[in-house]
């Protein structure tokens, strides 16, 4: 598929629906999209089964984030054509906001080395896990 390389997922895991949603969640949560299409053949379900997995994920993070410091919600992007999801813009830290502190921290002599270091990691975790490598080399620069 489209020159990646593709987990086979097969056996019990395919047609478990508590490790489908698990999957879903964690895709999210990792900056990654879902196509309906493409996770209905990696699992062998229909594409409509893939649908309520995502309704019922959708359910769950209205449910359970409502006290949260993050809202999220998972929204269909057009120009994906794919699930994304979405973070609130005024509770989500920008990465241009990610970038100015973390030279900030680099720069700076208020801090040691170790503890600029300790803090830029714990920034790091608030960007998704597919952006942080290209961000820390900006921010290196």
């Amino acid at each position: 598929m489209n020159g990646k390389r593709q987990t086979e997922i097969t056996g019990s895991f395919a047609v478990n629906r508590g490790y489908r949603l698990l999957y879903l969640y964690q895709k999210l949560m990792q900056g990654g999209n879902l196509q309906k299409k493409e996770l209905a053949e990696r699992f062998g379900v229909s594409e409509k089964t893939v649908q309520r997995d995502i309704d019922d994920l959708r359910a769950y993070m209205a449910d359970s984030m409502i006290d949260t410091a993050r809202p999220m919600e998972i929204r269909y992007s057009k120009s994906e054509n794919a699930y994304v999801l979405d973070m609130s813009e005024e509770e989500n830290i920008l990465e241009t906001e990610v970038v100015r502190i973390g030279r900030a921290l680099l720069a700076g002599e208020a801090l040691e080395t170790e503890e600029a270091e300790k803090l830029l990691r714990r920034l790091m975790l608030q960007i998704p896990v597919s952006r942080r490598q290209k961000l820390t080399a900006k921010i290196r620069r």
